[in-house]
Formats: structure tokens, sequence, C-alpha cells
């Protein structure tokens, strides 16, 4: 089983069972976060990650990673590669950030 990251506070522990059970989280133990506005964005950023042969998954937006409503697709690519793959599906997002297991 691979572990979730600990530094992704927030999550319900349900959640974090949930997303392991995928084994989506295959960077060597890290995964990247990626922050949108609107459940729409979310859902464009995980079908276009999983075009691009990454698997990821929707979730609100933990409240260590940012205040206020939002949500969130956490997925295993690299964070050069997330953005890259944003970028070219003119998908909008507030941010993008590397959470290491370690």
């Amino acid at each position: 089983m691979t572990c979730f990251p600990q530094q992704i506070k927030g999550l319900m522990p349900e959640r974090m069972i949930a997303l392991n059970n995928h084994k989506m989280i295959s960077n060597k133990g890290k995964a990247t976060v990626v922050t949108f506005s609107s459940v729409t964005f979310a859902n464009k950023a995980k079908a276009a990650l999983e075009r691009a042969g990454y698997q990821s998954e929707v979730m609100r937006t933990p409240g260590a990673i940012a205040g206020g409503c939002g949500y969130s697709v956490v997925t295993g690519a690299p964070l050069d590669k997330v953005s890259a793959v944003m970028d070219k599906n003119n998908i909008h997002y507030r941010s993008v950030t590397d959470k290491s297991g370690r």
C-alpha cells in the first residue's frame, strides 16, 4: 500500500485510505496538489491529467493548503508535468503545490 503524505492535513482518514486504495500516489511518496476555484475546473484538470497518463482524484481543498472554499486535484505526477498539462489545456488554477511524504 502506498502511503499518502502526512503533510496534507485536513483530510479525513477514510479519504486518505480511499486515495491509497487507488494507488494514485506512486511518485516515491510525493503528491502534487492543484487548487481550483470551482469543481468544474477541478474535473477538467482530472480529465486532462488522466489523458496524459496520470491518476488523479478531485477533493475539497484542505484548509491547511488554502483558506476558504475550493476544490483540489491530487496526483502523483511531478509538479512541472502538472503545470504543463494545465497550461496546454488552458485550465485556470489557483496554485500547484508539491507535498512530500517524507
